[in-house]
Parts: structure tokens; sequence; C-alpha cells
């Protein structure tokens, strides 16, 4: 047997459930993917792991999602995204803190 591979033991015989495993992590990527930063030239953006955009690179500066929110930056500014790329908070502060987060992920 491979090391590293998660098994069950089930009706008297072990199995190995990595396929299991491949499979709900595929189901759970396509039901939400992971976004992360993404540049182009000197824009920021967010794509998923295997380099699809999903939010074009408009931003001078952007950091990576926590929840459902990131931080990104205009013009020395900054605000909030959500995953669907409509502005939260718009960019008109100077930085964004964790009480920002709480009181927009509520």
């Amino acid at each position: 047997m491979e090391e590293n591979k998660l098994i069950k033991y089930e009706g008297g015989i072990v199995k190995s459930v990595s396929t299991a495993i491949s499979v709900a992590n595929k189901l759970l990527a396509l039901a939400e993917p992971q976004l992360i930063p993404y540049r182009k030239k000197d824009k920021w953006g967010f794509c998923t792991p295997d380099k699809k955009i999903i939010i074009d690179c408009m931003y001078d500066k952007a950091e990576r999602f926590h929840g459902n929110l990131a931080v990104v930056g205009i013009d020395g500014k900054c605000g909030l995204i959500n995953k669907q790329g409509d502005m939260v908070l718009p960019c008109v502060y100077e930085m964004v803190s964790n009480q920002f987060y709480k009181l927009h992920m509520e």
C-alpha cells in the first residue's frame, strides 16, 4: 500500500478512500472556487488556482479573501469586495482593519 493513503476498515476489508476524498474535494471546488490574488502587469485581480480569472485585474492592491471579503486598493485607498467582485466597502479608506471584516461579514 502507498504511503499517506487514507484507508477505512469496513466489513472486515481494508479499503482505500482517497478517490472518494478526491471526488469530494473536486465537488467543493466547483461549489465555491478558491480565489487568490493575481497580477497582470501592474494591476491585481483574482483567479482560481488553475489561473482562471474570476475578477478582472483592475486594482492597485489585492489581498487574500477572508471568508467572503478581500481588501483591494485603488489610488492609495482601500475598500472591500466580495467573491463576485462587488464593491462592499468603497475604496475611500487609508486602511481596512479586522473590524470592517467583522462588521460586513454579519
